[in-house]
């Protein structure tokens, strides 16, 4: 085993893979080397969610789930270290959501530096599914992607060949409640904002949204607003604790081990947005 894998297993990882920027494809995202100029690989690995943080609705599973985030945060600053100590190149880690690069063009449109999910489709680590993410062979959707990016020429591993879709009874796309996801020509297509706005009812649009209500709104009513459990939901979520309310589109992908009561649920009602539940 390459030493760098070696590594990563070691630091925890469930996979990791290489892929060579020369392999590496994403139409909408930036260059890689606009981050590290002498960048020619990426190390890419995945860590699996676990199955208790989905079972209920409370904001306290985000903990569970956000454990995962701290275990990117703490195996890429030391798997980038162990690659510059060993090997003298430069690497830098990439975020797996947040921070963002916000500029005039693209606050309307936020993309990430690098596509983990392309990424880790193009060496292997998955398949990019009908549901728009990455299905993993052993855990499907499951997992949290991480990267690193370095200037260490790499070989790239193989594309998997597992087709899980073709064989998959759940609908997917169907179960959106928010209706963010469909499938043209056998190409899947995501509206992010449909899919943000109702997943992630705390998020900075929804956010923005309640602090516009509340500078129109009169005096009595802004104190108001500021006394409820909407509020301090925000501001949990502004401090870096992200809730998500929504896994319909892959909590019944193969290999997700949720208990399946739970995992194959009647389709629900599709709703265009939940914002008139949030304020």
């Amino acid at each position: 085993m390459h030493p760098v894998k070696q590594k990563a297993h070691d630091l925890g990882v469930d996979d990791v893979a290489f892929l060579n920027l020369r392999e590496y494809s994403s139409p909408r995202s930036p260059d890689p080397r606009n981050y590290l100029s002498s960048a020619r690989s990426l190390v890419v690995y995945l860590l699996r969610e676990l199955p208790g943080g989905y079972m209920n609705q409370s904001f306290i599973r985000m903990h569970s789930l956000g454990g995962t985030d701290h275990a990117d945060d703490y195996i890429g600053y030391n798997l980038a270290r162990f690659i510059e100590d060993k090997y003298d190149e430069e690497t830098i880690t990439i975020p797996g959501h947040r921070p963002f690069e916000i500029n005039e063009d693209s606050w309307r449109s936020i993309i990430g530096p690098i596509s983990l999910r392309h990424a880790a489709a193009q060496c292997g680590l998955g398949i990019l599914g009908e549901n728009g993410v990455v299905v993993n062979l052993t855990w499907g959707s499951m997992i949290r992607i991480g990267a690193i990016l370095t200037s260490i020429d790499l070989d790239s591993d193989k594309p998997m060949d597992y087709k899980p879709c073709e064989s998959c009874s759940y609908p997917c796309d169907k179960m959106c409640p928010s209706g963010a996801i469909r499938i043209e020509g056998g190409q899947t297509i995501v509206d992010q904002a449909k899919c943000t706005k109702y997943s992630q009812p705390y998020d900075v649009g929804n956010y923005t949204r309640f602090l516009i209500k509340q500078i129109e709104a009169d005096d009595k009513k802004k104190v108001e607003m500021l006394l409820t459990p909407l509020w301090f939901n925000l501001f949990m979520a502004s401090m870096g604790y992200m809730y998500y309310s929504c896994i319909e589109c892959t909590r019944g992908c193969p290999g997700t081990r949720l208990k399946k009561e739970y995992a194959f649920p009647e389709p629900k009602r599709r709703v265009a947005s939940r914002l008139s539940d949030i304020i």
